[in-house]
């Protein structure tokens, strides 16, 4: 199943008609469909070693620009994130805000400490936005694969990152 029970309570609570959407999205292969062509000629989310998920300025203005807040799910099975952005924050489990920043940041260390996937160093992952996901509700999210080779990344004082290996 696509997310824990607190999770899928959490998400009919906040949005009822996404909840089939959200437990089968996992289920099917998607192709990406996702394309970029500027800084870097990609999209990327960052999890970094203190329990923060940075997404980039492309998937924040492509996808996250006046959100205010998003879901976080996991598929253990397929070992994937998904992120859905909200219009507003919620108090509801697995509702995250997103923090203030340009771009703005994810503070999802329990999340990420729940589900046993914090990483020892900052790693970028290319995400797939899935228009599944959503309903009317909603528009989609952000399917994060884990088992894809993500870049360890260096991050300098200024904030600007680096591969490295």
């Amino acid at each position: 199943m696509f997310v824990s029970l607190q999770t899928k309570a959490a998400v009919e609570t906040i949005h009822p008609i996404c909840t089939s959407d959200i437990g089968s999205f996992f289920s099917r292969i998607i192709p990406q469909k996702m394309t970029c062509s500027v800084f870097h000629g990609r999209e990327f989310i960052s999890i970094r070693e203190n329990g923060h998920l940075a997404p980039n300025s492309i998937v924040h203005e492509q996808y996250l620009e006046g959100k205010e807040a998003v879901i976080l799910a996991y598929n253990e099975d397929d070992n994937e994130i998904a992120v859905i952005p909200l219009e507003r924050k919620y108090d509801k489990p697995n509702v995250f805000a997103l923090q203030s920043g340009d771009p703005p940041q994810i503070s999802a260390r329990t999340f990420l400490k729940y589900h046993d996937i914090i990483p020892e160093k900052t790693i970028r992952y290319t995400p797939e936005w899935d228009e599944d996901i959503g309903s009317d509700a909603v528009d989609g999210g952000l399917r994060v694969d884990l088992d894809q080779d993500g870049e360890v990344v260096t991050v300098a004082a200024n904030g600007e990152g680096s591969t490295g290996g």
